[in-house]
Parts: structure tokens; sequence; C-alpha cells
């Protein structure tokens, strides 16, 4: 004997046409809500046409302060502070540059609920499945050069991509130092199974990253840390768990030179082999020089 009822299912899905909102925005983006008993899972995703460039370059003596933040999608966040309150020599050249497009976003969903057994007995069952696919072509660099002398510096940077966080720090008072970050992407891919007990989501992208670290150092302290997550818009009931923390502190002189590398790729399927034609996979650049114009023509969108 099967009994049908009406599941306690919440979905709440709101997509955001660029021509719908206010145009000093410019963004286009959707909100999904779904929760399934005591379970929930919440993503906000937005992007924008969007083309930054900004080349930089500070020398001189005595005090200096910025801080730089940019955000032109939601799963691609940069954040820079470097100052000097003391005094002393700096030399500062920086070049950022930043594309991100608008394009088509597919999004389907299946809600289900049922009991089995008898009156005595009954065993219920809910689940709801969410399958998103956009192709929203991104590509962001940040590449800098920093060298001061003098009594203390402190600058730090932190890069954040769907759920990779780099971050590096220096308190100086003798520095050189050159990074460069990559961030290229052209398609994404979700799927969430959210059921009473528990969140499954599998997240796969064609996209390439790199960051590279050139760091000498005399100081009272340098940090790198590199964490891999779950990505920033999205929130669960569940606390989300770390796969990779690696942090390292060093005081003194400190050499450094570091090298990371994330690629990914979509896996074609019998369901998307005609559309993943339109979005090629991303090539895994070779980010082995410190050529700005280089990296930022690295091709995948």
């Amino acid at each position: 004997m099967k009994a049908i009822k009406i599941a306690n299912l919440i979905l709440t899905f709101i997509l955001i046409l660029s021509s719908l909102i206010c145009l000093s925005t410019g963004k286009m983006g959707y909100d999904i809500d779904v929760s399934v008993g005591s379970a929930s899972w919440h993503i906000n995703r937005f992007a924008q046409n969007m083309s930054f460039y900004n080349k930089e370059a500070v020398y001189g003596s005595g005090n200096f302060s910025r801080y730089s933040h940019l955000k032109a999608t939601s799963d691609q966040d940069f954040s820079e502070k470097t100052s000097v309150v003391r005094g002393g020599n700096l030399s500062l050249e920086g070049d950022t540059r930043s594309i991100s497009v608008e394009g088509p976003v597919s999004v389907s969903y299946n809600l289900n609920s049922f009991i089995n057994g008898t009156n005595a007995n009954l065993d219920s069952n809910e689940n709801a499945n969410i399958t998103i696919d956009e192709a929203w072509p991104s590509r962001f660099l940040n590449y800098k050069t920093v060298q001061y002398n003098g009594r203390e510096m402190r600058t730090s940077e932190r890069y954040d991509s769907e759920g990779e966080t780099i971050s590096s720090s220096s308190d100086s008072s003798l520095l050189q130092k050159v990074s460069a970050y990559a961030a290229i992407k052209n398609r994404l891919q979700i799927s969430a199974q959210i059921t009473p007990q528990d969140v499954f989501v599998e997240r796969n992208s064609n996209r390439t990253m790199a960051y590279i670290l050139s760091l000498k150092s005399k100081g009272s302290l340098s940090t790198l840390d590199v964490i891999k997550t779950q990505p920033t818009d999205e929130k669960t009931s569940k606390l989300p768990l770390e796969t990779l923390h690696l942090s390292q502190e060093y005081r003194g002189l400190v050499n450094m030179g570091v090298k990371i590398n994330s690629n990914g790729t979509i896996p074609v399927t019998s369901n998307n082999v005609s559309s993943a034609s339109d979005y090629l996979p991303c090539i895994g650049c070779e980010y082995n020089s410190f050529n700005a114009d280089s990296v930022f023509n690295c091709s995948c969108v």
C-alpha cells in the first residue's frame, strides 16, 4: 500500500535579469533557497558585463596607505592592504585587470515526497534536486612588485575563487616582493541534492587558477595561507568542512618562492556533449614567468 502526501519542501528561486534591476548596478544573477526538513541549502550568484584595467606605479619616501578591493563576480574576490606609518623608501608597481561577461543560465529542479508502508508503520522520503548550468566567462589578473627599506611596512593580499583562498602578508623593515595571481573561467555546473538529513553538492567548472610569489623579507612576520572549503556563494545548514588548510609563518630573514596551480574541467557526458562544444575547456596555462601580458592572454574564455 502506498500513500502520497504533499512534501514539506520549501523552494525559493529568483532569477534577476539585468533589464529588471537598477542600471547603476548592471548585475545579472539569481538566488535559490531550498529547505527539506531540517536541512537547507542557499546559493547566491551574480555576474556583470565589466572590463576593468588599472596600472600603477608609486615611488617615494615617507608614509603611505592604500586599500584595494574588487568583486566583479560572486566567486571571484580580491583585497589588498599596504601601509607605511613610520616612514621609509617605497617602490610599488601594479597591474590589475578584470573582464566578466554575462551569459546564459539554465536552472532545473525536481521535488519528491512520498510515503511507503501502512498506517501503522510509515516511512517517508523527501528530497529536492537542483541543477545549474551557467556560462559566465571571466578572467582576473593581479600582478604586483613591492620594494621597501625603512622602519616598518605592512602589506597583505587575499584572493578567493570558488572556495579556494590564497593569502599572504608581511611585516617588514626590508622587503622585495613579486606576486602574480590569475583566474580564468568560462563555465560552471552545480548539482545539489537536499534530503532531511544532509546536503550533497557537486560543483564542476572549466577554469584555471595560478598564484606565484617571490618574497625576500626581513621583519617580524611573514605568512602564507592556502584554504580549500565551501565557496562563499553557498550556505548550508551543515557546517562546511575544510578539505585543505595550509598555514605557514616565518620570522626574521625570509627567502620564499611559491607556485600554486589549480585546474578544473566539466566532465563531458551524453547530457551535455552538445553544449560543451560551445564552451571550450580551460587550457592549463603554465605561469612560469612574471610577464603580466602573457598571463592575461592565456586563453580560456
